[in-house]
C-alpha cells in the first residue's frame, strides 16, 4: 500500500481516481468546497462540504491526502 499528500496554498486542486479504485481519500480546504464524485456530499447551514474522510472500494487502500487553504478539491473519478 503506498500514500499521496498534496498541500495547495491558493488555487484548486483536482485528482483524478479510476471508478474501479480502492483507496482512503482524506481531503479538506480552509476556504472553497471539496467536490467527490466517489459520494454525495452533504452541506451543512447551506455551506458545502469543506472535509471528506472516505473509505472507497474493497481491498487495499492506499491513502490520498490533500489540503488546501484557499481553493477548492475535487475528487473526480474516470472510467466503469
Amino acid at each position: 500500500s503506498f500514500s499521496i499528500n498534496g498541500q495547495i496554498t491558493a488555487g484548486n486542486a483536482r485528482v483524478t481516481i479510476p471508478r474501479s479504485a480502492s483507496f482512503h481519500v482524506n481531503a479538506e480546504t480552509a476556504n472553497g468546497k471539496v467536490i467527490n464524485d466517489f459520494s454525495e456530499t452533504v452541506e451543512l447551514g447551506g455551506r458545502a462540504a469543506t472535509k471528506i474522510d472516505q473509505l472507497v472500494g474493497e481491498g487495499a487502500h492506499p491513502e490520498i491526502r490533500i489540503r488546501a487553504t484557499n481553493g477548492d478539491i475535487t475528487i473526480a473519478g474516470f472510467g466503469l
